[in-house]
C-alpha cells in the first residue's frame, strides 16, 4: 500500500512558465519601489544626474545585500524566507530634510547608519513586546492605516474642478466611487 503525501498549496511549486511570469512581476514591482525613493530624495536635493545614478546604484546594492541576509540568514539576522528588502517611503521626509538643510548625502548616510545600529540594539526589546500585540490588534491597526490612506487618496481627488453633470454625481466623484472599499472610507455618500 503506497501513500502519497499531499503538498500544501504554500509549498507547491508552480509550472516554470507561471513561475517566470511571477518572478518578472516581482522584479518589476521591486525595482519600481526600490528606485522611487532615491529619485524622490535626489530630486528634492537637486542632485546631478551622475550623483542621482550613484544614489540609485547604492540603493539597489544595499537592497540586494539586505535581501540576501533576509533570505539566507546570518547568525541571528534574517527570517530565512523569500522576502525582498527595499527602501521605505517612511524615511523620505527625514532624508530630504537632512539632505536639504546643509548635510547633503554624507549626513543622510550617517543618519541611516546610526538609526540602523539603534534599531539593532533595540530589536530584542521589541521582540519581547510582540506578545502584547496579537494578530487581532495588528490586523486592526493595519486596517485602520489602510482605510485612512484610502480616505486621503479619495479626498485628494477633490482638487479637480467640480462640475455638475446631467446626473446627480459630480465629475470629481469617479475616483471615490470606483471602489466599493474606498466608498465607505472616503465619505462619498455625503453630498455637499
Amino acid at each position: 500500500m503506497t501513500t502519497t503525501a499531499s503538498v500544501h498549496p504554500v509549498d507547491e511549486v508552480p509550472p516554470a512558465r507561471q513561475l517566470a511570469a511571477f518572478g518578472l512581476q516581482h522584479v518589476l514591482a521591486m525595482y519600481a519601489g526600490a528606485v522611487a525613493v532615491p529619485l524622490i530624495v535626489g530630486g528634492a536635493m537637486k542632485l546631478s544626474p551622475a550623483d542621482l545614478a550613484y544614489l540609485i546604484t547604492a540603493d539597489l546594492l544595499v537592497c540586494g545585500i539586505a535581501t540576501l541576509i533576509q533570505c539566507v540568514g546570518f547568525w541571528r539576522f534574517g527570517v530565512r524566507l523569500p522576502i525582498m528588502q527595499g527602501c521605505t517611503f517612511a524615511a523620505v521626509s527625514p532624508m530630504v530634510l537632512i539632505g536639504t538643510t546643509g548635510g547633503g548625502l554624507p549626513a543622510i548616510y550617517g543618519s541611516v547608519i546610526v538609526a540602523g545600529l539603534a534599531i539593532m540594539l533595540l530589536a530584542p526589546l521589541f521582540g519581547r513586546l510582540l506578545r502584547f500585540f496579537p494578530p487581532l490588534v495588528t490586523g486592526t491597526v493595519i486596517l485602520i492605516i489602510g482605510s485612512r490612506c484610502c480616505r486621503s487618496r479619495a479626498t485628494g481627488s477633490r482638487a479637480a474642478p467640480v462640475r455638475r453633470t446631467s446626473g446627480s454625481r459630480r465629475t470629481s466623484d469617479w475616483p471615490r466611487s470606483s471602489s466599493p472599499w474606498c466608498s465607505p472610507c472616503s465619505g462619498s455618500h455625503r453630498r455637499s
